[in-house]
């Protein structure tokens, strides 16, 4: 199965993406707003677009890029994971999620 890299590019409300990233994708889209809504704040449009990909499937294909990154720098990634999220330790543990040699 192969892995395409995606990425999400947003640009801000008034003026959208600079001419030259426009150029770079490969697709564009906006996000249509409705009644009063003028525009949506960042989060919100992170949030909407996530949440439609995923819904249409488009998120799933990229399941195995992380198999493609080197072991060490997983478990600084699943380190970095493990310490920025709060409680994440013991969630793990209480999942019964094997996390030894990671610290």
């Amino acid at each position: 199965r192969s892995c395409t890299p995606l990425a999400f590019v947003f640009g801000n409300e008034s003026r959208g993406l600079s001419g030259w990233i426009r150029g770079a994708c490969d697709v564009r889209f906006t996000l249509p707003s409705v009644g009063f809504t003028e525009s949506y704040n960042l989060s919100v449009s992170i949030g909407m677009t996530l949440y439609h990909c995923k819904m249409e499937g488009v998120l799933d294909r990229g399941k195995c890029a992380f198999e493609n990154i080197p072991e060490e720098l997983r478990a600084v990634y699943f380190r970095y994971l493990l310490q920025s999220i709060g409680r994440s330790v013991e969630i793990l543990k209480r999942e019964n999620v094997l996390i030894s040699g990671l610290f």
